[in-house]
């Protein structure tokens, strides 16, 4: 079955609109177990060393994770050489919808549009776009990468995660492959460029005389979208930007450029045509590239939240650590707690162990079942805060 559009609108200031979650029938593979079985009874009885105990003697023999999933180290985000601005015909476009998109706060004031440097190669080798909608329960990760062989094209793979709007049957997760001629592509990359390194900016005019300030206004949104594009050369360059937030006068600086390298990139997947598709170590190790690049920035809370969703059809061993960070986190607000149910969701959906049934079925406080975790299969003294030395976890 082809997988569903998700139609993104630019809509009032420029913002990208909320996105549909792509849904379709359970294609996807059921998740590698991590052959993970629950200590002993100790763990969660006697004393917490006898437990520790206990459960460093079960890791040796029945906590057996698979390597983590590959993914290749991380490239720089420029490299040595000239700026390369964008031509004029690339920036001619981009410029135009800035200027009659920006809303001017100040009475007098004009808008100017600056271009960076875009340092890449002339050909692109990699995207990674990212789009999701807060209010709209969504999260999508896709990645468009040029094949090697054959005419030319570049493979897609997409990964979507939909938290509020799962009709019964299907999937809250699933995996999507498709391709796109590279002329198609290759056509829309200068002005996804253009406005990767685009700064629009207010310029205010002096107060008149006799007046301290001009008059001002502000636009506000509810719209509430997550946008990342990331473009790497085949020297392994980089070239990103990113938004989340809300549409609105505050931050179009940022997000009026984004929502048009959104736009741009959701009509070419949109159109691709993408079938859904089962779950492989291709793209396990996508899912553990974007999990890390997410957890060494500090994610939007919603974002944090859909990507716990998503490591429960598409994680591995390497997105343990952050997993484990979200289920032992401190007691906190609303978020803080979802995002516990979910880690703890996906660490049962990645390991066959619910750590949150105790003998006989009982239910276990979520709090006992993330150390019951984090001492079958977590780094060694995982409850006491780990080893000296261990691998550190990343909180979202």
């Amino acid at each position: 079955m082809r997988a569903r559009s998700i139609s993104t609108l630019l809509a009032g200031l420029g913002a990208l609109g909320a996105c549909a979650t792509p849904a379709g029938p359970g294609a996807a593979s059921a998740p590698p177990a991590l052959s993970i079985a629950p200590p002993a009874g100790s763990l969660v009885a006697a004393t917490p060393a006898a437990g520790r105990a206990a459960a460093q003697g079960a890791r040796a023999s029945r906590c057996v994770l698979p390597p983590p999933a590959a993914v290749p180290p991380e490239s720089p985000a420029s490299v040595a050489g000239r700026c390369r601005p964008p031509s004029a015909e690339a920036k001619a476009p981009v410029r135009a919808r800035l200027l009659r998109a920006f809303e001017r706060e100040h009475d007098g004031s004009r808008v100017d549009v600056w271009f960076g440097c875009d340092r890449l190669g002339p050909e692109v080798d990699e995207i990674v776009f990212e789009r999701g909608s807060g209010h709209g329960g969504s999260l999508e990760l896709w990645r468009l990468r040029r094949a090697r062989e054959g005419r030319p094209r570049y493979e897609l793979l997409g990964l979507g995660a939909q938290a509020y709007h799962v009709r019964p049957g299907e999937p809250a997760a699933q995996a999507f492959r498709g391709e796109v001629d590279a002329g198609r592509v290759e056509a829309a990359l200068p002005s996804v460029r253009a406005a990767l390194v685009a700064l629009p900016r207010e310029i205010e005019a002096p107060p008149p005389p006799g007046y301290l300030i001009r008059g001002m206004r502000y636009v506000t949104s509810s719209n509430d979208v997550h946008v990342s594009v990331e473009l790497r050369d085949a020297a392994g360059a980089r070239l990103e930007r990113s938004f989340t937030g809300y549409g609105g006068s505050s931050g179009q600086e940022e997000h009026l450029p984004m929502s048009i390298a959104g736009e741009a990139l959701s009509a070419i997947v949109d159109g691709a045509g993408a079938e859904a598709a089962s779950v492989d170590e291709e793209a396990r190790a996508f899912f553990a590239g974007r999990l890390r690049r997410a957890a060494a920035s500090e994610p939007y809370w919603w974002v944090g939240e859909r990507l716990a969703l998503l490591a429960a059809s598409f994680g591995s061993a390497a997105a343990l650590g952050p997993l484990l960070s979200m289920a032992r986190a401190p007691a906190g607000d609303a978020s803080v707690e979802r995002s516990r149910g979910l880690a703890l969701d996906a660490l049962a959906a990645l390991s066959g162990w619910d750590a949150r049934r105790g003998e006989g079925g009982v239910r276990r406080p979520d709090g006992q079942a993330a150390e019951a975790y984090a001492e079958a299969c977590g780094p060694p003294g995982g409850a006491a805060g780990g080893a000296a030395g261990a691998t550190k976890l990343f909180v979202f």
